[in-house]
């Protein structure tokens, strides 16, 4: 009988020798790319000219670990100096656009409207996690007019954003301050299932957007997202039908993290096989 039992194992070897075995695919992360969180706040900081102002912002409370959040901002005549976070983030400038006017203006300018986007990484869930932004202004208005913050979950907190040569996009409104100037950007995605998001900069009120759905609408400041989006070409378009005086806009996106093979083995030892094993 052992000899036996021996035989049929050595036949079982042969015959599992030629199949290849794949186990299941499985996702980076099992969500979706979602909200998990944001926080509006108007800064009141002081005027002045060549002065180093401290600007507070509310806090913000997320629900999940490892959250992307992203900062939005609004600023003129500013240049921000640091960035402190009493939950400990460290936040990281993605991309930061600025007109002046008639045209694009370099950073030794001092009248200017900006947006600018920072991001961080939240390992841990935030509770009203409160944010100083340290600026100095160079202009006698206030120098940060707007700010938001928003938290994403579902992505790949080592790699959180889509790899496109294109991201982070910014439109050019060369007709700021003008009234009734449409202005536009093309946001260019190489993956499926993206967040994708524009910052706008506005010099009075609000666009009437096309597609996209709207997180923040304020006078200074206006932050909305396509989900999901891509892989492709997105075009975000502030119609400024009721004089948003939009001034510069950031598009950019937040990656779903594409699906990964846990582990896929294949014995090689013997001849034939009847096709994959599949488990």
């Amino acid at each position: 009988m052992r000899k036996q039992a021996l035989g049929w194992l050595a036949i079982a070897v042969i015959v599992l020798s030629g199949l290849s075995v794949l186990l299941p695919s499985t996702r980076a992360d099992g969500t979706p790319v979602v909200l998990d969180g944001e926080s509006h706040w108007i800064p009141t900081c002081p005027s002045g000219f060549n002065l180093t102002f401290i600007c507070l912002g509310f806090g913000l409370s997320t629900t999940k670990l490892n959250d992307t959040v992203i900062m939005a901002l609004t600023l003129w005549g500013t240049s921000v100096i640091k960035i402190i976070d009493s939950a400990g983030l460290n936040w990281t400038l993605r991309m930061e656009g600025m007109t002046g006017g008639n045209g694009w203006c370099f950073p030794s300018c001092t009248s200017f409207e900006m947006n600018a986007e920072y991001y961080a990484i939240a390992p841990t869930v935030l509770s009203n996690d409160n944010t100083t932004v340290e600026i100095r202004s160079y202009q006698g208005a206030p120098a940060l007019l707007d700010g938001f913050e928003f938290a994403l979950t579902g992505g790949d907190a080592n790699s959180p954003f889509d790899p496109s040569p294109g991201l982070p996009a910014i439109g050019q409104c060369p007709n700021y301050p003008n009234d009734n100037q449409s202005c536009s950007v093309n946001i260019q995605t190489s993956q499926a299932n993206d967040f994708v998001f524009v910052i706008v900069s506005l010099g009075n009120s609000t666009c009437t957007t096309n597609g996209f759905t709207n997180i923040l609408a304020h006078s200074h400041l206006e932050v909305d997202y396509l989900d999901p989006a891509g892989p492709g070409s997105v075009t975000f378009t502030c119609i400024d039908g009721s004089y948003s005086q939009p001034a510069v806009i950031i598009g950019d996106a937040v990656a779903d993290p594409p699906s990964t093979t846990s582990s896929t083995g294949t014995v090689t030892s013997g001849g034939g096989g009847r096709g994959p094993l599949r488990i």
